[in-house]
């Protein structure tokens, strides 16, 4: 009987805002996320003047962080990519063999950034931002599409104006963090359902445990988003309570590599650890 062997999931560390306005941040997230084991790291790309209002309040988990931001547009300016470096991120992940991922924010910037990336993530909040989409779908490279606060009619649409089969559908809660009884897992049956014969499905994990990507992994999931701290010492930030430190990630990465061999094969025989007990065993 042939054997067909799940294949290990590809694992994302979200850097996202956690390098917290510093750029050797963002080289040390590179790199130890390549030495944690993920197989991409992911950057966002945006800026605040065309993203947000001023005095915009801050959002939940950011303001019960020990930011010394006042509201969410002085966070967004003081975490804003300068777009000169992003060639220089790209090259730097290219060197050490790891995936770079963007979100963009900016479909007029998408392409020139099209150059310097391996893969673009469209956000939950921008699903319904047409302009992006349509510029994106202009580039033969993979597309995450995160799918919180969605249903399957905003699903479909995004489909349809991206036109691309290189597409991953992530399933996504937007509380950050997010509690593990929230994540509605069942979610991710009834997109293989819908998607799955075209397209690859995936999780975007807020939750700080790894409960969620490992059950996500046994139920199809094949890509898993998790936000990444670049060290331990970045903990005044939004995302900290939902995020991994390196040692934290290589302990997750492994825990996910485990459950691949725990599900084992695609057979049902008389297996090698048996053999020693087959002739007690049988009358």
């Amino acid at each position: 009987m042939e054997k067909l062997i799940k294949k290990n999931p590809y694992i994302i560390a979200e850097l996202g805002g956690n390098h917290d306005g510093h750029k050797d941040y963002i080289y040390e997230g590179i790199y130890e996320a390549k030495k944690s084991g993920a197989d991409a790291i992911k950057l966002q790309y945006y800026s605040a003047n065309n993203l947000i209002l001023p005095n915009t309040p801050l959002m939940r988990n950011v303001k019960n962080s020990k930011t010394k931001d006042k509201n969410q547009y002085d966070r967004y300016k003081r975490l804003e990519l300068n777009i000169k470096d992003i060639p220089k991120f790209y090259k730097f992940a290219k060197k050490i063999k790891i995936d770079f991922g963007l979100s963009i924010f900016d479909h007029t910037k998408v392409k020139y950034l099209s150059k310097y990336l391996d893969f673009f993530k469209i956000a939950s909040g921008d699903i319904e931002y047409f302009p992006l989409l349509k510029e994106i779908s202009k580039y033969n490279k993979k597309i995450f599409v995160s799918t919180g606060l969605c249903n399957f009619k905003i699903i479909n649409r995004a489909i349809k104006l991206l036109k691309k089969k290189d597409l991953v559908i992530m399933h996504c809660v937007c509380c950050y963090p997010t509690k593990e009884e929230d994540y509605n897992l069942a979610s991710i049956n009834l997109m293989k359902k819908k998607y799955g014969k075209l397209y690859d499905i995936g999780i975007s994990d807020h939750t700080k445990g790894n409960s969620v990507s490992k059950i996500s992994f046994v139920l199809g999931a094949n890509y898993i988003e998790k936000h990444f701290l670049p060290n331990t010492k970045v903990k005044n930030v939004g995302d900290f309570r939902l995020s991994l430190n390196p040692q934290e990630f290589k302990n997750f990465v492994k825990d996910i590599k485990k459950v691949n061999k725990i599900m084992g094969d695609n057979i049902k025989e008389k297996f090698f650890c048996e053999k020693p007990f087959e002739k007690n065993l049988r009358r």
